[in-house]
């Protein structure tokens, strides 16, 4: 019974690299083995009451329509469209004239593109898109936090001609990022692909990100007492909080100017 059942999986896999989408991602013969295998051992083990291991340091997902991980492929193109319906919102409602806003745009940029990258990756895993995925998303939570800082410490206005401090500042900050960004890549590259050490990398600068905008929404509240100064974190709510800011910001601009 076993046997049959074992050819039956052989064969099964045989033919679903005839289907026209497996071959578009580039499942192999061996690759199509290794997926029905782990399967076959997955339904064993179900059967005799024992629990789902991971393989190769995943959990054995069932595939649909050739994508290895169909659930996160959702996740992320989910994300996507949130990303890219909040920079359709923040164009719309952001005057063009605003300092902030080409920093915004550059975030859903990074985060469109961010997400794409881990859509192609839970589609198929291979040691490129792995990578692809990794420093997209690195370079993301980086951006985060270097137009955080932007923000909080007014880097975007335009400096007099005589008072180059905020424009220096903008540039070293700039180039602090970039090369904290361009270093973190090369080690991965050229040293160790460390998984522990991209995670802690990450979660150090969410952290940093996390906390500057903390600081940034209570001291609004402090001033405003407005209830969206209150920062959400869900993508979609974020690009609120973002344009909420800026026509706040452009409203007391407009007024000092009038005072004036």
């Amino acid at each position: 019974m076993e046997d049959e059942r074992a050819a039956f999986f052989a064969v099964a896999a045989a033919h679903s690299l005839d289907t026209l989408h497996h071959r578009l991602l580039f499942w192999t013969c061996a690759q199509e083995c290794d997926y029905t295998c782990q399967h076959i051992v997955t339904t064993r083990r179900l059967e005799a009451g024992q629990p789902i291991t991971q393989f190769h340091g995943k959990w054995p997902f069932v595939r649909v329509l050739g994508m290895q991980e169909p659930f996160s492929v959702v996740f992320s193109l989910g994300n996507l469209l949130a990303h890219h319906s909040g920079l359709a919102r923040l164009r719309e409602r952001v005057p063009a004239g605003y300092p902030m806003r080409r920093f915004y745009e550059l975030f859903a940029y990074f985060g469109m593109a961010s997400w794409v990258c881990s859509t192609v990756f839970h589609t198929r895993d291979f040691r490129a898109t792995e990578q692809l995925d990794y420093f997209a998303a690195g370079a993301s939570v980086l951006y985060g936090m270097y137009y955080a800082l932007v923000r909080v410490a007014r880097l975007d206005l335009p400096a007099p001609p005589r008072r180059r401090g905020r424009r220096v500042a903008l540039r070293l900050w700039t180039l602090f990022c970039c090369a904290l960004y361009l270093a973190h890549v090369a080690y991965l590259k050229l040293w160790r692909w460390n998984y522990t050490y991209n995670m802690g990398a990450n979660l150090v600068v969410g952290m940093v990100h996390n906390m500057l905008w903390s600081y940034f929404s209570w001291k609004r509240w402090t001033e405003t007492r407005q209830n969206w100064t209150v920062w959400p974190r869900p993508t979609i709510l974020w690009y609120n909080f973002m344009i909420k800011d800026s026509q706040d910001l452009a409203k007391t601009m407009k007024f000092k100017e009038i005072k004036a």
